[in-house]
């Protein structure tokens, strides 16, 4: 357990669903003591489920003109 971690990185009772997501996602990259509740578990393995749109393509070079 990283005590250190704990301490600096209190999570308040009456924090929002994303707040808690952000501190789980936080705590298991620096931490990882304990597994998150099933509720933020399923939150985070959808965030990483979610597709990245593919960036856009650059557009082709004009062609210099008479070839």
């Amino acid at each position: 357990m990283n005590r250190d971690w704990h301490a600096a990185h209190r999570l308040d009772a009456r924090a929002g669903e994303d707040e808690r997501t952000a501190w789980h996602r936080e705590h298991a990259a620096r931490c990882g003591c304990r597994q998150p509740p099933a509720r933020i578990a399923a939150l985070l393995a959808a965030e990483r489920a979610e597709p990245t749109p593919p960036s856009p393509s650059p557009a082709p070079a004009a062609r210099p003109a008479g070839r």
